[in-house]
């Protein structure tokens, strides 16, 4: 065991100060006449929606008078989907001013804060009608039609709340109650405990469901979070991330990439993370340019998390699954809190959050945020080789102070630490409590920095042909052109998108390194020459399916000869909260590598990560091809498949790659997200796209 000299133990001081207790307000935010429940201290400011209905509106003089003119719109606090009672308007960081979440949807004072949903109606009876009765939970009875989706219930019997909100020993306490009892049996108590201590930069609610009823519950909870860390919307500054577990590996093998969130118009990515892929129950989101940090703790394993992304929003999704017979209780906490001073997450607890990293190849920097100002934090520090059994650094750091908005921070220089990956727990304790008990995998040498296929490409001519329309000079795009822009612009290429009739044309491929084919297309054999000598003379090709291969009849271009088949995995995944994505990991063909290439690097595939890939080609590969991916599914999958999903060759001075799948991996169409925000997936096609091109994509050819 070593002695290591240089951990430096560092804090940004500041002056401690904050009220004896939190404030209680009341403010109308949203202008209907019923005020919403403000909590507040020096940390933050929680917004909280009651849920009564609005006050009536008083009709104006031209209005009583038959004259015309229009009454106001409100938004309406009961609704066939949202849970109003205890709905989070917004939260608010109070020393930095930044309000954590959208205003606004689509120009509209609407979708705001963090609502919730118990997404899985509950069906009680069946009308003579054909209707069904309904229990939405946390809104009221309903009459439904079919599968009873949110959009076909019709409210019948809201359930109103009952509200206390006080402050006790100086916290902040809102109780919100909804009891309901039905003539069929089913009857439930739900109460939502929001809790905001004077010192402490964290909100917990605690929630607890009671069937009180004669029939079982089987429903699902979630939370959404229409995050806008810019103003009313994202921008390239802002970054999420989720804790993923390599599959495949162990304890330590936790992925906590920071992923940024752009506006991916007219596309999003929407998709699940399945609970085997979540590694931890908390997930934190951030703005760079501050070093703000949203973090979101949960006192239980997920079900599985949904995310998705939208020109002015996106949001992290945590599913929590209810199955209560008769007098069962379930009860759930969830954390949110505020900090500062941070680049990033790598692990996080309800007491405190790690940034385990930096940007300095020379040292590596623990830098830990608690959500209460605390003194004398001891972090106990233990370093060895991954596999190894023996620790090489094992000492206890003491902090004098760390807080929500001036971490601690524990620096070592790398030269300390093994060539190789290393694990590096830290146990974070307070006056005899653990804080945080983490071990995190690092690379020594590159950990925190960029990933090296990022904007590589420095500015070669990419020219993407896809079935788009040409409106005079406006192109409308395709998802799949979008996507390959999206992914092709954060690899460094200049991309320009033209419909693929105009692929021919004299001067289109001029000064191109690059040609992406993003199907499905058709082409002709003009085309195909053109394509051809492109290659030849040492140009790039990438061609996604699905292809139509007989233009290439009497062409050797490409790296496949023919196509097979086509398998499209049909099933229904309503955007409602329901348990299909449970089996979502069986319903789905995966990617996985048949060996190392440039393309492949540093991404984690099958069995280490999943794509659920719901399209695919069986394609034939042409003799010397490289088949570098291959599809495979789980046992119960049908058919069964092991097919090549991406081949490559070369021609002439060219290369060519074909991959025998839609970019956004096919039905539903939204379903292209590989982790958490889709940042494998750019990975993955920005490596194709600068191997095709020639560049090394971080690694050897």
């Amino acid at each position: 065991m070593r002695n290591p000299l240089p951990i430096l133990a560092l804090l940004l001081l500041a002056s401690v100060t904050y009220a004896a207790e939190t404030n209680l307000g009341y403010e109308d935010l949203d202008q209907d006449g019923q005020p919403e429940i403000v909590l507040a201290n020096p940390f933050l400011r929680v917004e909280l929606m009651t849920g009564q209905p609005p006050a009536p509106v008083e009709p104006s003089w031209r209005e009583k008078w038959h004259l015309g003119g229009k009454q106001p719109e409100l938004p309406p606090k009961y609704d066939k989907r949202f849970v109003w009672g205890g709905w989070i308007y917004n939260i608010q960081s109070v020393p930095t001013g930044r309000r954590w979440f959208t205003n606004k949807m689509c120009g509209k004072e609407y979708w705001h804060g963090i609502p919730e949903e118990f997404g899985q109606t509950v069906k009680m009876a069946e009308l003579p009608d054909g209707t069904s009765a309904c229990l939405k939970m946390g809104i009221g009875e309903a009459i439904g039609r079919g599968l009873c989706f949110r959009g076909d219930l019709t409210l019948t019997k809201p359930a109103p709340w009952k509200v206390e909100a006080s402050v006790v020993d100086g916290i902040g306490v809102v109780v919100f109650t909804q009891t309901v009892t039905t003539e069929y049996g089913y009857a439930y108590e739900y109460r939502k405990e929001f809790r905001l201590p004077p010192d402490s930069a964290a909100l917990t609610v605690t929630r607890t469901l009671t069937n009180t009823g004669q029939q079982p519950i089987h429903t699902t909870w979630y939370s959404h979070g229409f995050w806008g860390q810019a103003g009313n919307g994202h921008d390239r500054e802002c970054w999420s991330t989720v804790p993923i577990q390599d599959l495949a590996g162990d304890a330590a093998a936790v992925d906590t990439t920071l992923c940024r969130v752009t506006d991916l118009s007219p596309i999003c990515y929407w998709g699940p993370i399945s609970t085997d892929e979540i590694a931890e129950p908390w997930y934190a989101s951030g703005y760079s340019p501050t070093q703000e940090v949203f973090l979101n703790a949960f006192s239980e394993r997920l079900a599985w998390m949904r995310v998705w992304t939208h020109a002015e929003t996106y949001s992290c999704e945590p599913f929590v699954l209810i199955d209560l017979e008769p007098g069962q209780t379930k009860t759930w906490t969830v954390t949110r809190a505020a900090m500062q001073g941070l680049d990033a997450a790598a692990a996080g607890s309800p007491q405190a959050l790690l940034d385990l990293g930096g940007t300095d190849e020379g040292q590596l920097q623990a830098s830990l945020a608690t959500v209460q100002p605390l003194t004398d934090v001891q972090v106990h520090l233990r370093i060895r080789a991954s596999g190894g059994d023996k620790d090489l650094i094992d000492q206890t750091v003491p902090l004098a102070k760390c807080g929500p908005d001036w971490p601690g921070r524990i620096r070592l220089d790398r030269e300390q630490l093994p060539d190789g990956l290393c694990d590096v727990r830290l146990t974070v304790t307070h006056a005899g409590e653990t804080l945080l008990d983490t071990t995190r995998r690092i690379q020594p040498r590159t950990a925190g920095l960029p990933p090296a296929w990022l904007g590589a490409a420095s500015g070669q001519r990419a020219v993407i042909l896809a079935d788009v329309r040409r409106d005079r000079e406006t192109i409308k795009p395709t998802p799949a052109s979008s996507y390959w822009s999206f992914a092709l612009a954060r690899a460094g290429f200049e991309t320009v998108v033209l419909p693929v009739g105009e692929g021919a044309n004299a001067g289109v491929l001029d000064d191109a390194q690059l040609v992406v084919l993003a199907g499905p297309v058709r082409l002709n054999g003009k085309l195909v020459g053109c394509l051809t000598d492109f290659v030849d003379q040492g140009g790039g090709l990438v061609v996604t399916g699905p292809t139509d291969f007989r233009a290439f009849e009497q062409s050797d271009l490409l790296p496949v000869t023919d196509s097979l088949g086509e398998i499209n995995v049909q099933v229904c995944v309503p955007r409602d909260g329901t348990r299909e994505f449970l089996d979502a990991p069986e319903l789905r063909y995966q990617l996985q590598p048949k060996g190392d290439h440039p393309i492949l690097r540093g991404l984690p595939f099958y069995p280490s990560a999943l794509q659920a890939i719901a399209r695919l080609q069986v394609v034939q590969p042409r003799p010397g091809a490289q088949v570098l991916v291959s599809y495979t599914g789980p046992s119960a999958l049908s058919p069964r498949v092991d097919s090549p999903a991406l081949l490559v060759g070369t021609h002439g001075q060219g290369r060519v790659a074909v991959f025998a799948s839609p970019i956004n991996w096919g039905n539903p169409p939204q379903w292209s997200i590989w982790s958490r925000l889709g940042e494998y997936h750019q990975q993955f096609f920005g490596q194709m796209a600068q191997w095709a091109a020639g560049q090394s994509c971080g690694g050897k050819q």
